[in-house]
């Protein structure tokens, strides 16, 4: 088990997106919005709108982030404090990608209507017991935020909780296929939540995306 606190270094960040950039630094946490950077956070900015893209960009630096990440040079802003990327979501998924091949955990993923965050606290912290354990953030109710949480699972972790509960099937199998689930919980799940026009058929089809990315021996509950 890896005890530093070290998520990422520049050096692995710039070699994942395959670009260039002056300051050397490591950070504890990468974050994608700028409202609760601290310092010393690595900061991506997803926003496709010029102005909000430069504002969260240097409201991140203004906070202490150690980098940031952009699709465009911000003259405003120190350059050897800029990583520029074509497309800073592409960027999000390749770090994302990298994070978990780095990584030997066994990962769970947690899904339903009913109880699938309160699911989520309590295994996590039963394992807990056996040993380093990344989960997901509170909410969990888009890509990006499952996206964001894996990039942010230190690769010494030995076991990592996800919750994958949102309604769109597309965006369940592409979250599954990053994270490759060992184990998958299925919590009791509503028609109300998913509001489905195709009924319980379209539920089962949401849920069961993240069996698209389960290999042979691996469980379901």
């Amino acid at each position: 088990m890896i005890q530093s606190n070290t998520i990422w270094t520049s050096t692995e960040v710039l070699f994942v997106l395959n670009t260039k950039g002056c300051s050397e630094w490591s950070t504890q946490k990468v974050s994608i919005d700028s409202r609760f950077v601290k310092e010393g956070d690595l900061f991506l900015s997803l926003s496709d709108d010029c102005s909000r893209h430069y504002n969260c960009a240097v409201e991140a630096l203004k906070k202490g982030a150690c980098a940031v990440i952009v699709s465009q040079h911000i003259e405003e802003i120190d350059i050897s404090k800029q990583i520029i990327v074509t497309d800073t979501f592409e960027a999000l998924i390749s770090l994302a990608k990298h994070a978990r091949d780095r990584s030997q955990a066994k990962i769970f993923a947690v899904s339903g209507s009913t109880d699938a965050i309160e699911t989520k606290e309590i295994l996590s912290s039963i394992l807990n017991n056996v040993g380093q354990v990344h989960k997901s953030s509170t909410f969990n109710n888009n890509k990006f935020d499952v996206l964001i949480s894996l990039v942010n699972m230190h690769p010494g972790t030995d076991l990592g909780v996800f919750n994958i509960n949102f309604d769109n099937e597309k965006d369940v199998k592409f979250v599954s296929s990053l994270l490759k689930p060992k184990v998958t919980i299925i919590t009791n799940t509503s028609l109300n939540k998913y509001k489905m026009q195709e009924g319980i058929r379209g539920v089962i089809d949401v849920q069961s995306a993240i069996f698209k990315a389960m290999q042979k021996n691996d469980i379901v509950i």
